[in-house]
């Protein structure tokens, strides 16, 4: 695990909500460190993503953590931000996480974009 960094990770815990004023009140973040290697999207891992995507700054990520995408609300799960990871001076976001679990090097695999700072 030599070729991992600490990298700092932003996770809200609540979604927020409307005040009785009606006023929008941010959910808590936590913040914590995670050892993670960021690589580039190869050209196959490129040329896979949506037309839309692929104009898009995205670096893939490999963490023993598991990382959380953007999750909208179903009858079953409650809505979730995406976690933001900030590495290199910049803001990303996860798009996704994949588990890779086969009991010789278990870890994730998340996919990130880069987003304007605080967004």
């Amino acid at each position: 695990m030599s070729f991992r960094i600490q990298i700092e990770v932003k996770r809200s815990n609540t979604a927020g909500d409307y005040d009785d004023n009606g006023k929008w009140v941010a959910g808590e973040i936590k913040t914590f460190v995670i050892n993670a290697s960021v690589q580039p999207l190869s050209i196959k891992e490129t040329e896979s993503l949506p037309d839309g995507r692929r104009s898009e700054n995205l670096v893939k990520l490999y963490t023993d953590t598991e990382l959380y995408p953007e999750l909208q609300a179903t009858q079953s799960q409650q809505a979730r931000k995406a976690d933001k990871v900030i590495w290199n001076g910049k803001t990303w976001e996860v798009i996704s996480c994949l588990p890779y679990q086969m009991n010789v090097i278990s870890h994730y695999k998340a996919t990130l974009k880069e987003v304007a700072e605080g967004a």
